[in-house]
């Protein structure tokens, strides 16, 4: 995963009204095609307001859900996505959000 603004200092502080840019890459590194791919990430809601998220971008279309007022999910279903050692370019996926 990738966050970003870093922030400054040595414990990377950030202010409360940055927006945060979060993107989670994926890959196929089994010996076939992933057929379903199911990518969950939960949110710390003492400092993360949920109400703000917005999706900014994803490698193929994804179903997303939010469960439990916290838990992400993205449901890539039939992507079919290539195995690295067949396609190692085709084999990533993302998801990008703030």
């Amino acid at each position: 995963m990738v966050v970003e603004p870093l922030g400054m200092g040595s414990c990377n502080a950030i202010t409360a009204d940055e927006t945060l840019e979060y993107q989670i890459n994926f890959q196929n590194v089994g010996t076939a095609p992933a057929q379903n791919v199911i990518i969950y990430d939960t949110l710390d809601l003492t400092v993360l307001n949920i109400s703000t998220l917005e999706i900014t971008g994803f490698s193929f279309p994804p179903l997303f859900s939010i469960t439990d007022n916290n838990v992400l999910r993205w449901y890539f279903l039939g992507i079919n996505l290539p195995d690295s050692s067949a396609d190692l370019a085709g084999s990533i996926g993302f998801v990008k959000f703030t």
